[in-house]
């Protein structure tokens, strides 16, 4: 003779609660999601004063008994959208996302239903996994999948920003260049731009006064920030106030004789600037 307990395991693939919801509802939900977590738990509730069954998986779920679950059930439901986006939704949310299976989880939905937020997300886990590549032919997928201009601004700012902590400064500015494409009105864009000049004073640049000739270039695209993005105004004139106290004197322009003189940077930035007047 079979206990319930034995029967339900052979027999059940699919539990019913109705009122799981509320508050004995919701104890009997979490007994079967503590003894039964293979199997698909369904509530039917009117939710008329209570909460939701998700939060309550949620809080009994943990990544030590959830990664076993999906990697064993996976194969059969990698084409079950449903079923994808909430694995890897609880997975995300439990913050399992370290793990391979949730690559596996992304790619599995994004290949059924592709979206630029989903390319972006794999992008990002690309580049955590240290796949510099792959996460950059995600975000450019994201893009091409991006039809809005703000968000598509919102995306290219921040791959700009992800080259930029890797030191990859032209690529850096030729992404934030996109994303003012896409919204002029982006005055962080322009501030990032001109950080990136800054950065490379003193190792573009001939003589000392052209490297120094720089701080010039990057209080201009501060200043151009300022112009365009109410929001950052402030804080972008301080930037070129502080930029330009870091550029040549009156005195320095003076003893070179080179007032009025375009010095051109041949290094990544590839651009030049007019010495001003005195």
């Amino acid at each position: 003779m079979y206990s319930k307990t034995k029967f339900l395991k052979k027999t059940m693939k699919n539990i019913l609660i109705t009122g799981g919801a509320g508050f004995i509802g919701s104890h009997v939900v979490r007994l079967f999601l503590n003894n039964y977590p293979e199997y698909n738990i369904y509530n039917l509730d009117k939710l008329t004063y209570a909460g939701n069954l998700e939060a309550m998986i949620s809080k009994e779920s943990s990544c030590e008994n959830l990664i076993p679950l999906y990697r064993k059930n996976f194969e059969v439901n990698k084409t079950n959208s449903v079923w994808l986006n909430r694995a890897a939704s609880r997975m995300d949310a439990k913050e399992c996302s370290d793990d391979p299976l949730f690559v596996e989880l992304v790619e599995a939905l994004h290949g059924i239903n592709p979206s630029a937020n989903s390319a972006y997300y794999l992008g990002l886990l690309k580049d955590k996994a240290g796949d510099s590549q792959g996460a950059l032919a995600y975000y450019e997928e994201s893009l091409t999948l991006e039809e809005d201009q703000y968000r598509k601004a919102t995306i290219l700012y921040k791959i700009a920003v992800k080259f930029k902590t890797r030191g990859l400064k032209s690529k850096a500015r030729t992404y934030a260049l996109r994303a003012l494409k896409n919204q002029p009105s982006m005055g962080k864009a322009y501030m990032l731009i001109a950080n990136l000049y800054a950065s490379s004073a003193n190792k573009c640049g001939a003589t000392q006064f052209e490297k120094r000739a720089v701080y010039w270039l990057a209080a201009k695209t501060a200043r151009r920030a300022a112009s365009v993005d109410p929001g950052v105004k402030k804080t972008a004139l301080k930037m070129a106030a502080s930029y330009s106290g870091r550029a040549p004197s009156k005195t320095d322009i003076f003893t070179e004789g080179n007032s009025g003189q375009t010095i051109r940077f041949t290094c990544w930035i590839n651009d030049s600037v007019i010495v001003p007047e005195l």
